[in-house]
């Protein structure tokens, strides 16, 4: 996670989560027990909000659009992975956040 920095605190929502890359078929986030809000690609900022983490050189930054949440919530951050029909899908958390 570029923006914000995993386990950061961050503005209550309508703000732009930038991943160093596009990972996954889709990136979901949710409250610890809640719902998953699956998020749709946004342009990236530039430039990046601060404080900001610096990606590795050769990676190509991913925007997603994070909607309005709710205050003093921590949501994580996932990868979605849909595969064939032989393999099953499967999830991975890429980092967290906090809103103020």
């Amino acid at each position: 996670m570029l923006y914000p920095v995993n386990a950061s605190t961050v503005a209550n929502g309508d703000f732009t989560l930038v991943l160093a890359y596009a990972v996954g078929s889709s990136i979901s986030i949710a409250p610890s027990g809640g719902a998953a809000v699956t998020l749709s690609a946004a342009t990236v900022p530039s430039p990046l909000p601060t404080p900001n983490a610096t990606p590795e050189p050769g990676y190509t930054p991913a925007g997603y659009a994070v909607p309005a949440l709710s205050a003093h919530t921590t949501y994580d951050v996932t990868a979605n992975y849909t595969t064939g029909t032989v393999c099953p899908s499967t999830s991975q958390t890429i980092g967290s956040f906090t809103t103020q």
